[in-house]
């Protein structure tokens, strides 16, 4: 379609799940090693190699963005925020595994990354997260302190781990994060009307 088109860029959504839960090493570079783990990171890295061989044989030019844990309002279910809100609504929030750890990118940030990669001429592929590591604990925490929910959290022994080695986007695409952690969820939380009513 991108030929057909007269496109000239392809800018690809991959995800930092190629380099494997947890990687090899953090924070963790594009020249990480990939690893096929499931049928989500298989068809992603197969994505990055088509991106590759449309510019090799059309000179259809490209760029990968691996995106690490992308949130904000009105994400879908079944992902780590929003069901925390959904607990959080019912009063309890219980977390096994509070120790694993995300690199949390805000989605008008991750905008941003695409916006930029249209107007750049690097081909080849760029980590979009934040190179901050934060707990699922402290999401969690933060979220029913501000619905009044109760909270309860356990370690994990096998704790997996994820953080973005970030230096590539900002010599590359000029773009780093802008949204603190803090600043995007209490956009979240806001959005989701669960925060405790103020006493008048």
């Amino acid at each position: 379609m991108a030929l057909e088109s007269g496109a000239k860029k392809v800018v690809y959504a991959s995800t930092a799940h190629v380099y494997g839960i947890s990687p090899r090493y953090l924070p963790t570079p594009e020249t990480h090693p990939l690893w096929l783990q499931n049928t989500y990171t298989l068809t992603k890295i197969l994505g990055e190699q088509l991106c590759q061989l449309y510019y090799e044989n059309h000179g259809l030019g490209y760029t990968v963005l691996r995106i690490y844990n992308a949130y904000g309002p009105r994400q879908a279910r079944g992902y780590f925020i929003p069901d925390m809100l959904s607990k959080a609504s019912k009063g309890v929030i219980t977390l096994p595994g509070g120790n694993t750890t995300k690199d949390w990118v805000y989605i008008e940030d991750v905008a941003k990354a695409f916006l930029m990669a249209l107007e750049c001429s690097f081909v080849g592929a760029v980590n979009i997260g934040t190179g901050i590591e934060t707990r699922l604990d402290i999401i969690a925490h933060r979220i029913a302190s501000a619905s009044g929910a109760a909270f309860t959290a356990e370690d994990a022994a096998n704790v997996t781990r994820m953080c973005a080695d970030i230096a590539r986007a900002k010599r590359i695409l000029g773009w780093e994060p802008t949204t603190s952690l803090e600043e995007g969820l209490r956009a979240v939380i806001e959005s989701a009307a669960i925060a405790r009513p103020v006493p008048a």
